[in-house]
């Protein structure tokens, strides 16, 4: 893997380099330990699945080929995190041979409660990074009646859902809902694929306002969206994930009018989150639907 944090309580995961790590952790106790031969032994925490990771050629010289990496230790380190197994079979960084088949991750799971009390504190932060992504302006009504699906599956217990991905997988859970009333900004991608195929039927869409409104559906055509086919592979040491956001008729044969692959952005949750002067225009109907919701 090539992203580390510093515990397991931490939402914030780093890029594994020698400048991190010693900004990070000021190359100190538990994150510096010597092992039986007294040599130094650097660690940190799997951003995965919040087992102990050990830094892998950290300090030595770099080339094209060798980069610093982290890899799994099987056992609790001391002051940097226990080890537990479920969790391990959970990671999206860990060996695929070693993962369970099961889609769910146990009740009481670590991994799985964290993913919980992330989304009840941030879940207009994960709205706003579909909009962002999809061009869509979900209301907050509709964001509303996902969250409330969301819950009752469990979302949070899905495998292979950290704090990186947790608005790319919130997408898997939800099943398909009607794009009839919602906005699309004008000049986007979808709102021109939408217009398109609209005007393929004889009809236009009046724009407004820098926004278009999807029209309700009705007899003739009625456009509905999906987040599907969540993508996970590890290149090397980095992880790459996706899904695509697809939007379709029902009324023919589901056929797709426009689909688009978001990527996973690691650190855009993240940075949200640390940016305090985003705090000012948070969606407050969204914040205090999670926190009565999400129980």
């Amino acid at each position: 893997m090539d992203r580390f944090k510093l515990d397991p309580f931490s939402y914030v995961s780093y890029e594994i380099t020698p400048n991190n790590f010693d900004k990070y952790t000021k190359r100190t106790y538990p994150f510096v330990q010597k092992d039986a031969k007294h040599k130094n032994r650097f660690y940190g925490v799997c951003p995965g699945c919040n087992n102990p990771i050990m830094m892998v050629s950290l300090y030595q010289t770099q080339n094209a080929t060798t980069h610093p990496y982290g890899r799994h230790v099987k056992h609790s380190i001391p002051q940097i995190a226990d080890y537990r197994q479920d969790d391990y079979d959970n990671c999206p960084y860990a060996n695929k041979n070693n993962k369970s088949n099961n889609k769910f991750l146990p009740a009481k799971s670590a991994i799985g409660l964290s993913n919980k009390r992330l989304l009840k504190e941030q879940y207009d932060q994960v709205i706003y990074i579909l909009r962002k992504q999809t061009d869509v302006l979900f209301s907050n009504n509709l964001a509303q009646k996902m969250l409330d699906e969301y819950v009752n599956n469990t979302g949070w217990l899905y495998r292979n859902t950290t704090s990186d991905n947790l608005p790319w997988k919130f997408g898997e859970v939800i099943s398909a809902k009607s794009l009839g009333g919602q906005y699309v900004k004008i000049d986007s991608d979808i709102q021109q694929a939408i217009r398109q195929y609209y005007l393929s039927k004889g009809k236009d869409i009046e724009c407004k306002e820098k926004r278009m409104q999807v029209p309700l559906g009705n007899f003739d055509v009625c456009l509905k969206f999906v987040f599907e086919d969540f993508k996970s592979k590890l290149n090397g040491e980095h992880l790459q994930e996706s899904i695509t956001f697809v939007v379709f008729d029902s009324m023919l044969d589901n056929e797709i009018v426009y689909q688009k692959e978001l990527p996973v952005e690691p650190d855009f949750l993240i940075n949200l989150m640390r940016n305090s002067s985003n705090q000012t225009y948070r969606n407050k109907v969204l914040m205090n639907y999670a926190q009565s919701h999400v129980k």
